[in-house]
């Protein structure tokens, strides 16, 4: 049966005869329990359930100088950090060049933070190539994944690896080192850029639908199991109302009577006592409803783990949309203007940019899946007298 949860962590809802349906405010995976104890499973149609949000922020740190700081640690995490600050001074330098021309002071500052910040990033990509060339090196060992997408992965790998050569040759060419053309090297740099992300977003593309039929199938299994898990409580609880209605019974035939009316009747006390006792006894979990409480747990784990997986696909593929953007907008290669006649404003781009970085920020910050909420109860409770 379900148990009473305070008003505070509830929201009133739609009455049924006696009983009001509460919603205990917590995360967005639903089992209903009806007034009779059956459980089942539903799936919210509401968009924060579809990306995983509420799953995959639950698993985050608490904001605080700690998080922070293992953050910015990682190299990774300082990386993003540093992107965010440059496409948000891109964006900022592009307003006030376009919307406040005459001031001559703070769009100058952005400007300069901007490529400050541009050349800061190259420093963290030294030798990335070499990380590429690992990763080609796995992908020819690896015999798992289909043919198909060890392929595009090792084209994506073997594009970022010409991708991080070219960003360290601009590198060089900055610092007086390196004598090869900057044009033709940020060109190449864009286009090999660009050949990764179109790559990229057609996995997350894949990578998503298959998503979607896996919490499907989750979702299908649990609510499998709690229909069954439901049905044996509910027999079981109706055998003990039997039981105890018949020791009632007893109880009531036992006074004025005969001696051997009373005898008799305590013989079918006896019996139906010991019946009753064995029937509570067959009403109690056993060994099989244990296990399955526990894989109904491991099965709304499973939808939860599920879900934040969700969430980071979704957030690759908006973050490789907007690097698609920035790179096909690369000086020198400029996709937009040779297929489309225009060239994409620093407003755009710096938005993308922007995006982008937040979305590799938040997969960057540091979680913990232990901190994994609790799936939400959907319950009929007693409104109270």
């Amino acid at each position: 049966m379900a148990s009473r949860v305070p008003a505070s962590c509830c929201r009133r809802g739609p009455y049924k005869g006696n009983r009001a349906l509460t919603e205990v405010a917590a995360p967005p995976c639903i089992v209903r329990v009806s007034p009779n104890g059956a459980e089942g499973l539903t799936r919210p149609l509401d968009l924060a359930y579809w990306l995983g949000l509420q799953d995959s922020y639950s698993t985050k740190l608490p904001i605080s100088l700690k998080s922070v700081v293992a953050l910015i640690r990682s190299l990774e995490g300082r990386d993003k950090v540093t992107k965010t600050i440059q496409y948000a001074c891109r964006f900022l330098w592009w307003y006030h060049k376009t919307h406040a021309p005459e001031d001559k002071v703070r769009g100058p500052r952005f400007e300069k933070m901007f490529r400050a910040s541009q050349m800061a990033r190259k420093c963290f990509h030294l030798f990335r190539t070499l990380e590429e060339l690992e990763k080609l090196q796995a992908l020819c060992a690896d015999s798992k994944s289909p043919l198909w997408r060890r392929n595009l992965l090792m084209v994506r790998a073997a594009a970022m690896a010409i991708y991080w050569y070219y960003d360290n040759t601009c590198f060089l060419i900055n610092a007086k080192l390196s004598s090869f053309d900057q044009r033709t090297a940020v060109a190449r740099d864009g286009a090999a850029w660009t050949l990764a992300n179109l790559i990229s977003i057609g996995l997350a593309l894949y990578d998503l639908d298959r998503n979607g039929k896996e919490r499907s199938r989750l979702e299908d299994k649990a609510a499998a199991l709690l229909r069954s898990r439901s049905s044996n409580h509910v027999v079981g609880g109706a055998a003990e109302e039997r039981a105890m209605g018949r020791e009632g019974k007893v109880e009531a035939n036992g006074h004025g009577h005969s001696d051997a009316h009373g005898r008799k009747e305590m013989e079918n006390g006896t019996l139906t006592a010991s019946s009753s006792s064995s029937s509570s006894s067959s009403s109690q979990p056993q060994g099989g409803d244990t296990v399955a409480e526990a894989d109904v747990e491991e099965s709304l784990e499973e939808m939860a783990r599920s879900s934040v997986k969700r969430f980071d696909l979704v957030g690759d593929l908006i973050r490789v949309s907007c690097d698609f953007l920035v790179a096909c907008n690369t000086p020198g290669f400029d996709l937009p203007l040779h297929t489309l006649g225009f060239r994409l404003h620093d407003g755009i781009i710096g938005t993308a940019g922007l995006v982008s970085a937040l979305f590799a920020v938040y997969k960057a910050y540091p979680a913990d899946m232990g901190r994994l909420r609790k799936r939400r109860l959907m319950r009929l409770l007693p409104t109270g007298p």
